[in-house]
């Protein structure tokens, strides 16, 4: 990206090695999960695949699963026979994710680890550390039960981190909602104060440790993708692009137009503040550097897990979760089979 304005340049370099250099500085490298985006996940297992990874890095800290099934994942990815009952357990029982985590792209990456794995020996093999805090659901009845660990789901990753990979002098690439990463912390209008995310817990002790990395999405203004992938004719797909703070590319995504999802209006202008942190977390403004994946039009969501819709017992104790934190909205079967289409579904409409 190129300009004769005296504003830095942005560059497009291959993404695994962008990302391999970046832990030449950084102990952490963050990148901001777009849930269920099919070439994203096509991404992670391409980065854990390549030799470079379980040589120089070796640990993976990931949304999506819970630190309950930290033995089972642990047991999977190192080779071993785990009954399928047993092992999704490390997907399904997890805090956060409404109605569940459900995209098999992250089934699939525990799979593609352990593959890699197989070829490793046992001490230089990759390890998965699970973030959603430690949750039994057969224990979990009203929301008063659920909700003190709602409120860890940050603080709870940024401990794992500290204690497993930071004090221990590790490399580790964190995969989380990009919102975990919102610099500013979480604006409580209950409480009119700040929570800090998982970054701000993290360089609370450790501040610059990370490397923050958004994945372009494309935005809800299509004059403003064009204007963007205008940029984009000779980069290499995927891509690792950045700087973002000081550069053209930033003065872009500060743009109130190059938002990527419709908000309502604020009510007041704290919320507005906060709502355009959100916006720039998500679009990448605040970022390190931008994942690119290719030209947003063509991105795509993974398939979903067929036993959300099959199994008909789990289907019911997923609803039963999903009440507890959204008691006056429904989730019905033809909900799931929506998102269970098998069907191309594009992230952006076409």
């Amino acid at each position: 990206m190129s300009s004769s304005n005296p504003r830095q340049s942005s560059t497009a370099e291959p993404a695994i090695d962008a990302i391999l250099s970046a832990f030449e500085t950084h102990a952490l490298v963050g990148i901001g999960d777009s849930h269920g985006l099919a070439q994203q996940a096509a991404f992670y297992t391409d980065l854990i695949s390549d030799p470079r990874f379980a040589r120089d890095v070796r640990n993976v800290v990931v949304e999506f699963g819970g630190a309950a099934a930290q033995p089972i994942v642990d047991r999977f990815v190192a080779g071993e026979a785990v009954p399928y009952d047993e092992l999704r357990r490390v997907w399904t029982d997890v805090v956060g994710w409404l109605p569940t985590v459900w995209s098999l792209s992250f089934m699939w990456f525990y799979a593609a680890v352990r593959a890699a794995n197989l070829k490793l020996p046992p001490e230089k093999q990759i390890r998965v550390w699970l973030g959603e805090p430690a949750i039994d659901w057969s224990a979990i009845h009203t929301r008063e039960d659920l909700f003190p660990l709602v409120e860890t789901r940050d603080s709870h990753p940024a401990e794992l981190i500290k204690q497993q990979i930071l004090e221990k002098g590790e490399k580790a690439v964190v995969i989380y909602g990009s919102a975990h990463f919102q610099r500013t912390g979480f604006y409580v209008p209950q409480n009119d104060e700040y929570v800090p995310t998982l970054l701000g817990l993290i360089e609370q002790d450790y501040p610059g440790v990370l490397f923050l990395i958004t994945p372009y999405t494309g935005f809800t203004n299509k004059a403003c993708i064009e204007k963007f992938e205008a940029l984009c004719g000779d980069w290499p797909t995927p891509a690792l692009v950045g700087p973002v703070k000081g550069t053209l590319l930033h003065d872009m995504l500060v743009d109130p137009e190059y938002k990527t999802f419709d908000q309502e209006p604020p009510g007041n202008e704290k919320l507005a503040e906060m709502q355009r942190c959100i916006t720039h977390t998500l679009n990448g403004a605040t970022a390190d550097a931008l994942l690119y994946l290719g030209p947003a039009m063509g991105l795509t969501l993974s398939a979903i897990d067929p036993q959300v819709y099959l199994d008909l017992d789990f289907l019911a104790e997923i609803n039963r979760r999903f009440e507890l934190y959204m008691p006056e909205q429904s989730f019905s079967y033809s909900d799931v089979i929506k998102a269970g289409t098998p069907l191309p579904q594009f992230i952006r409409p076409r």
